[in-house]
C-alpha cells in the first residue's frame, strides 16, 4: 500500500512496479532502469553456490543497480527516464549535495532530473553507488527502496531547509567521490571496490578528480590505484569532504559498489607485500579473532583451547595466529604495534585486545603461538595473516579481512540472529573458499545483550566446546589430513 504522511505519499519499489504503482500512473520499466540498472550492460558477479539465495539475488541486484552512476560517468551526466514513462529520457541539470541526514549512513547527493515532463529528483545515499530514493515533488510521491524511515528522514529535511537550495548545475569538472565510513570490511567491498570498477570498465579517465574521506585502512589511494595520482584528493573526515564539495560547481558523481573482485584483491596483496611462510608441511597455522563492543563469544577463551589442544593431538606443529582490530594505514605506520600512539583511532580497543591477546597466550601450550596482529596497521595484518590455513572468526567485517584476503578455510561464530540468516557478505568475492557457520544448537544468547544494535549484536557462549571444537577441526582436516 501507498503510506501518507503530511501530504507526501510513500511507496517501496516492489510496489511501485506492481499493481499500486499501474494505479499511480507509474511505469514499471522506467522504474527498473533507475532503480535496478540495465543488466544487458553489465553481467553481475557469479557469487559462491553456498551463498543463500536471497542474499545472492539481493546482492547481484545492487551491483546491477549502480549501473546507471557509472554509466553516467563514462557518459559525462545523470540520464534517466522519467517514471511516468519510459519513452521519455531526462537528463541531471543541477546537483545538491547534503549533510548526513537522519538513517543516512553517508552524504546524500541528489540529481535534479529535467526533460518535457514534470522533473524529479533521483537520490543516491548508500554505500554501494545506486538510486536510493525517486521524489516527485509536483505530485508529493516518494518511491524509495527498502525501509522508508530514510525517504521520510530526506523529505522532512528539505521541508525545513527548501527544496531549491544549494543546487548547482552539472557543468565543469567531472568529480567522482567515495565516503569511505570507518569499516574496513566497507572499504573491500564498497570503497575501494568502486574504484576497482571504474578501472574494470575504463572510466576511470573519465573523472577530472576523484575525492575520498575517512581513514585509509589499505594506505593511501594513490599507492594502490596509480591509475588515479595526479586526480586524487583525500580529506580526513566527511564534514571536510561536504565542505569543499557542497559549494563547488562541478559534475559530481557518487562512487559505489557491492563485491570484491580478485583484481582488487591482488592490488592490496602486491601493496602489503609477501611475508615469511609457515614452512609447508609442517601443520596449520590457525587464526583466531578477538571482539571487544558487543558480539563476544564469553567462552571463546575455553573454545581456542580447545581447538589447539585437539589440533596438537592431529597435527604436533599446529601454530596460532590471533587478530582482531587492524589500525589504519598511516604513513610511517609499517611494523609499529601502535598500542600507545596518540594518533591511533580505536586505540582503547587496541589495548583491550591486547590485554585478552596475553591473557589467552598465558594459557595456550608453549610455543603455539606464533603472532598476534591486534593493532598491527592493516597492510602488516594482511601481510603477517595472508598465508594462515583456516580460521576461527567472529561473523561479519573480522572474517572478512581473513576470508578476503588470504586462501583460508574457515567458520565463524556468532550470536543466533546473526547465523539463522547468515548475511552474504562473506560470499561477495570471487575467490575459493566461504566460511561455515556453527549449528545454531551450538550457540546461546545472552538475551538483549545487543543493546540499541538489537539482538544481531548480542554476546552469546558457546552450549558445548568439545563438540565445537571438532566441529572446527573436521573442517580443517579437509585440507590438512591427519599425518
Amino acid at each position: 500500500m501507498v503510506a501518507a504522511d503530511q501530504g507526501w505519499h510513500f511507496i517501496q519499489t516492489s510496489r511501485a512496479m506492481g499493481p499500486d504503482g499501474a494505479a499511480l500512473a507509474l511505469d514499471r520499466a522506467a522504474l527498473s532502469a533507475i532503480f535496478l540498472g540495465t543488466p544487458h550492460r553489465e553481467v553481475a558477479p557469479a557469487l559462491h553456490p553456498d551463498c543463500p539465495a536471497a542474499g545472492k539475488a539481493y546482492w547481484q541486484r545492487e551491483f546491477l543497480a549502480a549501473g546507471p552512476l557509472y554509466d553516467a560517468v563514462a557518459c559525462g551526466t545523470l540520464t534517466l527516464p522519467h517514471p511516468c514513462d519510459a519513452g521519455l529520457i531526462c537528463g541531471a541539470g543541477e546537483s545538491r549535495l547534503l549533510p548526513q541526514v537522519a538513517h543516512h549512513n553517508v552524504l546524500p547527493l541528489i540529481y535534479r532530473m529535467t526533460g518535457d515532463r514534470d522533473e524529479f529528483l533521483a537520490v543516491v545515499s548508500g554505500l554501494t553507488g545506486r538510486i536510493t530514493q525517486v521524489i516527485l515533488p509536483a505530485r508529493r510521491l516518494v518511491i524509495h527502496e527498502l525501509s522508508d524511515a530514510p525517504a521520510r528522514a530526506l523529505v522532512a529535511y528539505l521541508d525545513e531547509t527548501g527544496w531549491a537550495e544549494d543546487f548547482l548545475p552539472m557543468a565543469g569538472p567531472a568529480i567522482g567521490f567515495v565516503e569511505m565510513v570507518s569499516n574496513h570490511g566497507h572499504h573491500l567491498l564498497n570503497h575501494l571496490s568502486a574504484l576497482q570498477r571504474l578501472v574494470d570498465g575504463g572510466t576511470a579517465g573519465a573523472l577530472e578528480e576523484i575525492w575520498t574521506s575517512g581513514r585509509n585502512f589499505f594506505g593511501e589511494v594513490p599507492h594502490l590505484f596509480p591509475e588515479v595520482a595526479g586526480r586524487h584528493r583525500h580529506f580526513k573526515t566527511r564534514d571536510d569532504l561536504l565542505a569543499a564539495l557542497r559549494h563547488t560547481q562541478a559534475r559530481r558523481f557518487v562512487l559505489g559498489s557491492s563485491h570484491f573482485n580478485h583484481r582488487l584483491r591482488d592490488r592490496i596483496l602486491r601493496r602489503a607485500g609477501a611475508a615469511d611462510r609457515w614452512p609447508p608441511g609442517a601443520g596449520p597455522l590457525i587464526s583466531v579473532t578477538l571482539r571487544q563492543g558487543g558480539r563476544r563469544c564469553l567462552n571463546l577463551h575455553e573454545l581456542v583451547l580447545a581447538v589447539v589442544n585437539r589440533a596438537l593431538e592431529r597435527w604436533p606443529e599446529t601454530r596460532l595466529v590471533i587478530e582482531g582490530y587492524a589500525s589504519a594505514q598511516w604513513p610511517g605506520a609499517a611494523g609499529s604495534a601502535l598500542r600507545n600512539h596518540a594518533l591511533t583511532p580505536g586505540r582503547q580497543v587496541i589495548d583491550d585486545e591486547l590485554d585478552e591477546a596475553a591473557a589467552l597466550a598465558a594459557r595456550l601450550p608453549s610455543g603455539v603461538l606464533l603472532r598476534c596482529l591486534n593493532g598491527l596497521p592493516m597492510l602488516d595484518c594482511v601481510a603477517l595473516g595472508r598465508n594462515v590455513d583456516a580460521y576461527l572468526a567472529h561473523v561479519g567485517t573480522l572474517q572478512h579481512k581473513i576470508g578476503f584476503l588470504s586462501d583460508a578455510v574457515g567458520m565463524v561464530h556468532g550470536p543466533v540472529a546473526m547465523l539463522a540468516r547468515q548475511e552474504a557478505g562473506a560470499f561477495l568475492h570471487d575467490g575459493r573458499h566461504v566460511p561455515r557457520a556453527f549449528p545454531l544448537d551450538l550457540i546461546e544468547d545472552v538475551a538483549d545483550s545487543g543493546g540499541s544494535r538489537g539482538a544481531g549484536n548480542n554476546d552469546y557462549s558457546i552450549t558445548d566446546i568439545d563438540r565445537a571444537a571438532t566441529v572446527f577441526l573436521d573442517s580443517v582436516a579437509a585440507r590438512w589430513p591427519a599425518p
